[in-house]
């Protein structure tokens, strides 16, 4: 049999390369979830306190061509990116635009904490979440009253504690420091304090400044 005058084993080879040619080249495809841990790994290698909310990218896979592609993650006029690089060339061949947010570090209760309480280094510890829209950590809580009873795990925000403050006239411990040398004795305050402030405390005839450690100690450095 004869086609188009050739002899049928030219057709058969026409076909062949028409096939080979028409066939999808191979491809590499990367899902959705791939390029959110490939972004997510990228991204604590620029930033620790960086947090991926995750990637703007509409479909469940993206595919590539049949080549060695590097990922990175690049930052633009306060904006994030995935960007996919030809490996020899370095080409970006796809940018993939992230949400990002700063991790803060916030205090959470390691007990629960009565309301009046004053509350200390040993009763948080210290976590890093979300910013949430805040870019600051949380300020300390060690040293001011809790307004609310506050659950172990719970949180502590800046609303949920308030400033004490000491009347002047409390006898304080007043422990005086000098180097390694320390004195612990008995005083009066003299000023309305609050706990991590300075304070003048009285002493026999001698008056004192000092820091108010708790609501019962302030420390006095000898210099």
């Amino acid at each position: 049999m004869k086609c188009l005058g050739l002899p049928p084993t030219c057709v058969l080879n026409f076909l062949l390369i028409l096939f080979i040619f028409s066939s999808e080249v191979s491809a590499l495809t990367i899902s959705k979830s791939e390029l959110t841990k490939i972004a997510k790994r990228e991204l604590k290698r620029i930033d620790k306190h960086l947090y991926l909310k995750g990637i703007i990218f509409y479909g469940d896979s993206i595919r590539l061509g049949d080549k060695a592609y590097l990922f990175e993650v690049s930052k633009e006029n306060n904006s994030y990116f995935l960007d996919i690089l030809e490996a020899t060339t370095l080409r970006r061949v796809k940018r993939i635009p992230l949400k990002v947010e700063r991790l803060i570090k916030v205090p959470v209760a390691v007990r629960d904490i009565k309301a009046g309480e004053v509350i200390t280094e040993r009763d948080i510890r210290w976590v890093l979440k979300p910013s949430q829209g805040s870019s600051k950590n949380f300020p300390s809580p060690v040293g001011k009253v809790a307004k609310i009873p506050i659950k172990e795990g719970t949180e502590i925000k800046p609303s949920m504690v308030e400033t004490k403050k000491i009347a002047p006239g409390k006898r304080v411990k007043i422990i005086f420091v000098r180097g390694l040398l320390t004195i612990e004795t008995y005083g009066k305050l003299l000023d309305y304090g609050t706990i991590g402030g300075k304070v003048r405390v009285k002493r026999g005839k001698k008056i004192f400044f000092g820091r108010l450690k708790d609501e019962n100690t302030v420390i006095v450095n000898l210099y």
